[in-house]
């Protein structure tokens, strides 16, 4: 199926905002540096402000959740080189620190192993632990519970510091805690019931009396919830809909 009868209608739509915080030093860079006086491997910044890609996390999360099924999520991540190509209908937005960030450095080496003696010295710039950083996750057409589901087996694994982020994770880098703050549900009319092409499910969705009703059915498999909503509102043609705290930690 192409791109065209995937994303050339909206459904649904939803934002989920996140906040990760660094438990131990954080390296997310921008390749070698050439200049003079600057570090060898500068962090990713916006002004002064830090931040990881959202291109990074988004690895990260198609790369574990392969480790843990043994697949490939396509129906999230989309798909390349072959006859049915079609683009992700996931976005990971960049992640930015609140608050500016100074430079910091440390001195690494590199040994020689022919030798046992030290083969290079470089500095790299990083990110010192307890720094938070805010972005977004959104979806295009996807089965809400289902993206919850899957995003968290892999938030699981970083909140247990087993998957990490960013590079020098053998040196003790990388750690994270990683939450949902708030999710945004956006349909186009208060009741909507549609095909989505990318997990192959059957999708319902229901807004009444500032409750979400949801129906899943994926290979035969239904899931049904209904979930409180903390505000609803509309705009234009579209019904939004913000998801109560208590109910986001129903889905998780």
């Amino acid at each position: 199926m192409s791109d065209q009868v995937k994303f050339s209608k909206m459904f649904t739509n939803d934002r989920i905002e996140v906040e990760v915080t660094n438990l131990s030093p954080l390296r997310v860079g921008t390749g070698e540096n050439r200049e003079i006086d600057e570090p060898d491997l500068p962090t990713f910044r916006y002004g002064k402000k830090v931040a990881i890609p959202g291109s990074s996390l988004k690895g990260i999360f198609r790369s574990s959740l392969n480790k843990i099924y043994g697949r490939d999520f396509e129906e999230l991540f989309g798909s390349t080189g072959n006859e049915n190509n079609f683009a992700s209908p996931l976005l990971f937005t960049d992640f930015v620190s609140k608050e500016d960030v100074p430079v910091h450095e440390r001195t690494h080496i590199k040994i020689d192993l022919s030798t046992g003696g030290v083969s290079n010295l470089f500095t790299v710039e990083y990110v010192p632990p307890g720094i938070t950083f805010t972005g977004e996750i959104i979806s295009r057409n996807l089965p809400l519970l289902y993206l919850l589901s899957k995003l968290n087996d892999v938030i699981s694994l970083l909140n247990d510091r087993v998957v990490r982020v960013g590079g020098f994770k053998s040196r003790g880098y990388g750690e994270v805690s990683f939450s949902i703050k708030s999710i945004y549900h956006y349909q186009v009319s208060p009741e909507i019931e549609f095909y989505s092409p990318f997990s192959k499910s059957k999708c319902k969705y229901i807004i009444r009396d500032k409750v979400l009703e949801i129906t899943e059915n994926i290979g035969g498999n239904e899931k049904q919830q209904k979930v409180n909503l903390k505000s609803l509102r509309k705009k234009g043609i579209l019904n939004i809909a913000e998801i109560s705290e208590e109910a986001i930690k129903l889905l998780g």
